[in-house]
């Protein structure tokens, strides 16, 4: 059985936007299968500034299965693959033909909100300094052309340009493209999670009795530098060891264990108030349509 012979849900994008509450929330559902990576990143764009262990090359899409050996080729379970930064690569579009029996699904979230969880989540991570504002981490983005080398956490600007990327999604995947409004996941994801199973097929009951745990909250830590290298120690594990499932599980327990003590003394980060003039520029950068009308083009939605 081929790769192409498979069902799949891919979560597309946009980064801080739920993606990571959604997969986790599909992937337990008896009848998913996700991938050993909550983001494959396969079919990123060969120039996109994140790493993978293994892309899209034009010849090799059978390498994709590697991302799926725990599913053991039950063509039954639905493949889930949450690589949200697929929405800004031009070779996620080919999935729509090269996999016939996917399905791609969108949050798209407030863009003042998302830049403001962009900062947060840079400043947890170390990859911006603790010094630095909010209204500078914008005005470094504000009227700047994305560069080939520019850091994915400077691009938050510009990829709040939902317009300018979903419309060749829609005309790849026409009725198979869902959109989600982020407040909506947040605020009732019973509901969406109904809408969704009715979207890919899959049974609903599941989640009657659920519990919604929100997941990859950015928080305040006191030591950026100790959580800088831990996550970058991560992503080069598990981008190795994920082909071998048997050690990868083993280590999840010890990853848990390590992140619960590094983080420990964390507070979840501090609500920001965004002044009106920031507002305004990121609103006039971006220059699109209100969320809800934005929503209202795809062809199919959740409002």
């Amino acid at each position: 059985m081929s790769v192409a012979d498979h069902q799949y849900l891919i979560i597309g994008g946009t980064p801080k936007a739920g993606t990571t509450s959604l997969y986790k929330w599909l992937s337990d559902h008896p009848d998913v299968c996700p991938s050993s990576l909550k983001e494959t990143r396969f079919f990123l764009d060969w120039d996109y500034p994140l790493s993978s262990s293994a892309q899209y090359n034009g010849k090799n899409l059978e390498q994709y299965a590697v991302f799926f050996k725990q599913c053991h080729n039950n063509k039954r379970m639905l493949r889930v693959d949450a690589t949200p930064d697929y929405l800004y690569s031009k070779t996620a579009l080919k999935i729509a033909e090269l996999l016939p029996h996917s399905k791609i699904v969108f949050i798209l979230r407030d863009p003042v909100e998302r830049m403001l969880s962009w900062f947060k989540y840079a400043k947890q991570e170390g990859m911006i300094s603790n010094e630095m504002s909010f209204e500078e981490y914008v005005m470094v983005q504000a009227g700047k052309p994305i560069e080939k080398d520019l850091p994915i956490f400077f691009r938050a600007l510009e990829q709040c340009k939902f317009d300018k990327y979903l419309q060749e999604f829609y005309r790849a995947f026409q009725s198979r493209c869902l959109i989600i409004d982020f407040n909506e996941l947040k605020n009732n994801p019973r509901k969406v999670m109904a809408q969704l199973c009715a979207f890919s097929d899959l049974e609903d009951k599941f989640y009657d009795s659920y519990t919604f745990r929100a997941e990859n909250v950015s928080q305040t830590v006191s030591n950026t530098s100790i959580i800088r290298f831990y996550s970058s120690l991560r992503q080069k594990l598990i981008h190795t060891l994920h082909q071998y499932p048997v050690i990868f599980d083993l280590m999840k327990k010890p990853n848990q264990l390590l992140k619960q003590i590094l983080f420990r003394q964390s507070r979840q980060a501090e609500e920001l108030v965004v002044p009106l003039n920031i507002k305004e520029i990121i609103m006039h950068e971006i220059n699109q349509t209100t969320l809800e009308e934005k929503i209202g083009t795809c062809p199919k939605k959740i409002i």
